[in-house]
């Protein structure tokens, strides 16, 4: 199916140029029928991979068809056809299985932050943060936007925890770099996020993904992904929290 018509002719790459800007447009639209266009083949796909069903553990929780029109709402600009939609957004109806999960882990590395800066800081307890934080949304009030809130605080907490520690450990020339963590807690936040939602492929926004997969997929998605990171640190080191409290005890 394609929404170009006419007897124009362009490049393939033009083509599905134009029709990504169609399917954004369809979307945008009030006509129903206009999106239906983009899901209706879409389930049919989804049939014929047989991912309809009540024991699809994604799918069962949700009706079929409003959960891929709020996929289609959330990522019509990537739509060319249906099958390659299905293809790009399949974390969206199979979970990530851990053989996966296991080889596109993360690096857990701080960018642009010196190494002996940030081997005194364990970054992979950010996942476990982030999933603690976020078990404080209420069924209820999970949105897009109260999620992005819970990432943006974790970010944010992450940061001054970690300059609170290395100032307690009086590293040099600490002074000016609260916006360089910024910017690398933000990179390894949402790096994780991407991993324990979808196993690190592209994919849309992450806390729009996140309200359409729901409460329920999502935590479990981000508990799975803690067991198998292994949150316990083989040499027995506490969390960033603890050391923080430590460094600033009174000599």
């Amino acid at each position: 199916m394609k929404f170009t018509t006419g007897n124009t002719v362009v490049t393939f790459e033009k083509l599905w140029y134009l029709q990504r800007a169609h399917a954004e447009r369809y979307v945008k639209s009030d006509h129903g029928t206009k999106i239906l266009l983009m899901t209706k083949p879409i389930l049919e796909v989804l049939k014929k991979r047989n991912w309809i069903n009540s024991k699809n553990c994604v799918l069962g929780r949700h009706d079929a068809e409003s959960y891929v029109t709020k996929l289609v709402q959330l990522d019509a600009r990537n739509y060319t056809n249906a099958s390659a939609f299905v293809e790009r957004n399949k974390v969206f109806f199979q979970a990530p299985d851990e053989q996966t999960l296991l080889i596109s882990r993360p690096s857990g590395h701080l960018h642009h932050i010196s190494k002996d800066m940030s081997s005194v800081i364990h970054q992979d307890e950010v996942l476990q943060h982030t999933l603690s934080n976020l078990e404080l949304i209420p069924p209820a009030e999970w949105t897009a936007d109260q999620v992005r809130e819970v990432i943006n605080a974790t970010i944010a907490e992450q940061t001054e925890l970690s300059l609170k520690f290395l100032d307690g450990s009086h590293y040099p020339g600490l002074e000016g770099h609260k916006k360089i963590f910024t910017k690398s807690w933000s990179k390894l936040v949402h790096g994780y996020i991407r991993w324990a939602i979808a196993a690190g492929l592209p994919g849309p926004d992450g806390a729009g993904s996140m309200q359409i997969l729901g409460r329920e997929e999502t935590l479990n998605r981000f508990a799975n992904a803690v067991r198998i990171l292994g949150m316990k640190r083989p040499d027995g080191g506490a969390d960033l929290k603890t050391k923080v409290a430590e460094a600033h005890k009174p000599a």
